[in-house]
This record gives C-alpha cells, structure tokens and sequence, in this order.
C-alpha cells in the first residue's frame, strides 16, 4: 500500500480470487488493521468460502466492534464506484474434482496441519485445541474454482476548450458559463445568440474508459476454461462491457 500511496482509509472494498493461503494469509492481519483505522465497513468480493473464513477470523480476533464485514457472493450483481464497475466472474477447471481439497498452505505438509489425518501411532498431544463450541473439522476450499474480476473505468467527459469558447464570444470567466460547461461535457448542444453550438466544438472527445482483467490460473486445468470464457473472449476484440 505503501508503495502505491494507496490509503489505508480507502479499502472499503477487498476483491479476492481464490481461496488459498497465498491469497488470504494477510486478510486477517489487514482487517484488523482496517478496524484500528476506523473504517467503518469492508465488503469483500470472492469465492463461495470467503463467509466462512471471516466467520473463523472472529473465533481468534473477536467480535472485530468498529467494523462492518460483509461478503458479496461471486454471483451477485456488479459492483460499482465512482470510478469503475466491476464484474466477477467464476471459472471452473477442465478437471473439476468432486470433492474438495483441504485447505492448506503450499509450504507445509498436510499431516502436519491437520492432525486427525496422521496415522493413528501418533500422539495425542499433536491435536490442536481449539475453543469451546468449535469443531476441529478441518475448512474446506473448492480448488476448481478461481473468480476474475473484469474492470471497467467509468466514461471520462472531454475537457472544455477554454479559448474556443472564448472565440465564439461566450461568458467564459462568469457565472453564466457553469451551465453551458456542464451542458456541453454532457454531450448536448447549446444555443448562443441564436445559433447552435454543437458539443463538440467546445470540447475534446470523451475517454469511453479503460476495461482491465485480473485473472489468476493456479494451473494449466484452468488455460482452456480461461481462454474459451464468453465474457473474456468480448474484450479480445472490439468489446463491450459484459
């Protein structure tokens, strides 16, 4: 954040991909930090377990007062701002597994995480402690499942021309020129002295605003999925918005 001068204040809305420690490791740690902050709420846009990890967060944290978490399903509508909409959408591996894959991190062994999975000659000293109420089930994430967000930055008005305007004899420099400003940037005409100014004659072309994906492919099951999607293959050419 630091390197982007981004402010903490601003991440009111946190967009994950999948479900995995590389992705979430931080979430929790980050929270907490939005809470000391005095953010008042946080939506977090992701995969269908996204609720249940913030449920888990909780157990160790508490109850986070101060702050309002709240989770937008991948299916649920668009998300928007002043500045862009967002769109997510869900893509399945070639090789859905009809089970799901324990969550664990790439970096440590599964005997060694979950230890009701290690052989039975093992101690029972190694099984973790959990509070009361709590069910040592492990969590479980669908690995066949990533969420890509499509960006779409909002529509950028032109910049009024200043000494054109000046040229046609309007009132630039008073109050009078606020409504003929707004009017043309709109893209509507006006008319001055009786005569039609069209809108582009006071203002350079709107920016139709930029469109980036960011996708993530844990594996080369998702490439086919990825590169065969409707919605991405709209934006490989001459593209709308989905």
């Amino acid at each position: 954040m630091q390197e982007h001068k981004l402010k903490v204040a601003r991440l009111d809305n946190i967009f994950l991909t999948r479900m995995h420690w590389s992705n979430v490791g931080g979430l929790s740690g980050m929270i907490l930090t939005l809470k000391e902050t005095g953010l008042p709420k946080c939506v977090l846009s992701g995969p269908p377990q996204l609720e249940k990890y913030l449920e888990a967060i909780k157990i160790f944290s508490g109850p986070l007062k101060g702050i309002e978490l709240a989770v937008r399903p991948h299916s649920a509508p668009e998300y928007e701002d002043e500045t862009m909409t967002v769109y997510q959408i869900p893509i399945h591996s070639e090789q859905r597994r009809g089970k799901h894959q324990p969550w664990q991190s790439p970096e440590r062994p599964l005997s060694r995480l979950s230890p009701e999975r290690s052989s039975d000659s093992e101690s029972n000293e190694n099984e973790p402690h959990l509070p009361h109420g709590v069910s040592q089930r492990r969590g479980v994430r669908d690995s066949s499942l990533v969420v890509a967000f499509i960006c779409k930055l909002h529509l950028k008005r032109g910049n009024f021309l200043v000494l054109k305007a000046k040229e046609m004899g309007l009132p630039v420099g008073t109050a009078a020129i606020a409504p003929i400003i707004a009017a043309v940037k709109d893209g509507k005409s006006i008319t001055h002295e009786g005569r039609e100014i069209l809108a582009e004659e006071l203002c350079t072309p709107p920016d139709p605003g930029a469109a980036f994906v960011v996708v993530e492919c844990p594996d080369e099951s998702f490439i086919q999925p990825i590169c065969e999607n409707a919605t991405f293959q709209r934006y490989q050419g001459k593209a709308d918005a989905p």
